[in-house]
């Protein structure tokens, strides 16, 4: 119920207020727990010093008990909510644990509450975060609208379910969209096609999402993903060559300065060798440099020295 560590007296204080919301009466009272706790030690069950340890165990016991029924969990939730509600300054106020609580009380609106600090999450590129609240409107079989069932399959895609993100995409009706949720749709399908290995469909998708590219960057970034997946796909390497020549011998002094150019020129080792191959690998180094990306200059690298060990240049390698 509190999804982290809480002091005793805000546990104290919780199970005191739900207990009289469930029961009308408050079965913690200080008396109550005086007498037990004189009994047991009368009876050298337990010692005077474990007073707190005491109070503590059996009250996370009785939740415990409470919230071991299914039944019991709604309600107990929304009155875990209206605690945190009406204990501004206690350590629980927070819109996790409201969210959380509203979710399983079922209250009005949950499905905004959860979806609005996922959408936090995902805004920010915590995907992980962000799928536990969205998981909760799936499970629930809540009805989405495009642009949320957008951005939780490409939530999905970032945290490796590809299945399901492809079940989500799916449910989008393809006449409702505008320019540019037609490009994210067809883009994200065709990644995730891609990568369950139905690479003919990642094609055909790839096709789709390309007239509606906003720009030259967005163009590039699909024609190099076409070209990735032709690659993979038997008897396609000229036509994959046809795309990475398409754009890197005719390439705009804008371009050289575009991400999506630097991925596809580090896989010029594919088609060339030799000098051309170190002439594609060192501007695709200049501009990962260019765009501060460290993880694509690491690429470059790498696929510079498979390829110059390829060529037997052993040293130049390593």
């Amino acid at each position: 119920g509190f999804c982290s560590p809480v002091s005793l007296i805000v546990l104290q204080s919780c199970v005191i207020f739900i207990h009289k919301k469930m029961f009308g009466e408050n079965i913690w009272k200080e008396p109550i727990v005086n007498n037990i706790l004189s009994s047991l030690q009368r009876k050298n069950i337990i010692k005077y010093d474990k007073k707190i340890e005491f109070i503590h165990d059996r009250m996370l016991h009785g939740i415990n008990i409470l919230l071991a029924k299914d039944l019991n969990k709604p309600i107990i939730s929304l009155y875990f909510h209206d605690f945190i509600l009406e204990k501004p300054q206690n350590e629980l106020n927070n819109k996790y644990l409201l969210a959380y609580h509203s979710y399983v009380a079922k209250l009005t609106k949950w499905d905004d509450e959860n979806f609005q600090i996922g959408l936090e999450k995902y805004e920010k590129k915590n995907y992980f975060d962000a799928e536990i609240f969205f998981d909760r409107l799936i499970e629930e079989n809540i009805k989405l609208d495009k642009s949320k069932i957008l951005i939780i399959s490409h939530t999905l895609y970032e945290v490796g379910k590809y299945r399901d993100a492809k079940t989500l995409l799916q449910k989008i009706d393809e006449t409702e969209l505008n320019q540019q949720e037609n490009y994210r749709y067809h883009f994200l399908l065709g990644k995730t096609n891609n990568i369950l290995l139905e690479k003919e469909e990642a094609i055909k998708e790839y096709d789709m999402a390309l007239p509606f590219a906003s720009n030259r960057e967005e163009e590039i970034l699909i024609l190099h993903l076409k070209h990735l997946a032709l690659l993979e796909t038997t008897e396609k390497k000229d036509s994959a060559k046809a795309i990475f020549d398409g754009i890197a011998d005719n390439l705009t002094q804008n371009e050289r300065q575009m991400l999506p150019v630097c991925f596809l020129l580090r896989n010029c080792n594919q088609f060339y060798t030799g000098e051309k191959a170190r002439q594609y690998f060192s501007l695709a180094k200049d501009i990962s440099i260019l765009k501060n990306s460290p993880i694509d200059e690491a690429y470059v690298y790498n696929n510079y020295g498979l390829e110059l060990f390829r060529s037997g240049k052993k040293d130049e390698a390593f």
